[in-house]
């Protein structure tokens, strides 16, 4: 089964549509934003609902941080420093162009057939799970070149007037999330957050 089928482009297509679209609306009512940040969760705990979270932050709600925060660099770069405004999500349980995608892959299971792994069966309960873990590979696969088309295409220097870097993260900043920023963005970009990262933001 081809994995890079006609309903996965289109999903790319359309969420990367949307998410220039929320960049471009980032811009143009706020000021002062340093960098770009993609949540990555998955609804309900579930990895066939993968999903990501637009967010950003901006110099002013980094310095007024700085005091609450144990470092500079855990004001600038830490999540749960940064504004908390409302976000633009791009997958989850209710994409259905995501559903449609998953349905087309050699990882596909139902609702139906997960409910009753988990109650019945361990053997496939742990089977189904490894398989929408497969598919959260893909989807994060598809998140981290929708960053790369961001540089390629020059749609963050166009949008604020310089490149910014985007965070493609967990709660927790650990060595796989950090694989993905690195894989998806300018080395230059990224070099203060790979050192808060390694210092732990100390």
């Amino acid at each position: 089964m081809n994995i890079e089928s006609t309903t996965q482009k289109h999903w790319h297509e359309t969420s990367y549509a949307k998410l220039v679209e929320s960049i471009q609306y980032i811009a143009q009512n706020y000021h002062d934003v340093y960098a770009l940040a993609l949540y990555y969760y998955c609804d309900d705990d579930e990895p066939c609902f993968p999903k990501v979270e637009l967010n950003f932050n901006t110099n002013e709600q980094f310095q007024a941080q700085i005091s609450e925060a144990s470092s500079q660099a855990e004001a600038k770069w830490n999540y749960a420093y940064w504004l908390q405004e409302p976000s633009w999500d791009i997958g989850g349980e209710n994409d259905q162009l995501l559903a449609q995608w998953f349905e087309q892959t050699p990882f596909y299971y139902s609702q139906k057939q997960m409910e009753y792994a988990e109650q019945e069966d361990d053997a496939l309960f742990n089977e189904l799970l490894e398989k929408g873990e497969q598919f959260a590979q893909l989807f994060i696969t598809q998140i981290i070149k929708m960053v790369q088309q961001l540089f390629s295409e020059n749609i963050l220097q166009d949008t604020f007037g310089k490149n910014l870097p985007v965070i493609i993260h967990e709660l927790e900043y650990y060595e796989e999330p950090i694989s993905w920023t690195k894989r998806a963005n300018p080395s230059a970009l990224i070099n203060e957050f790979m050192d808060a990262c390694e210092s732990d933001f100390s």
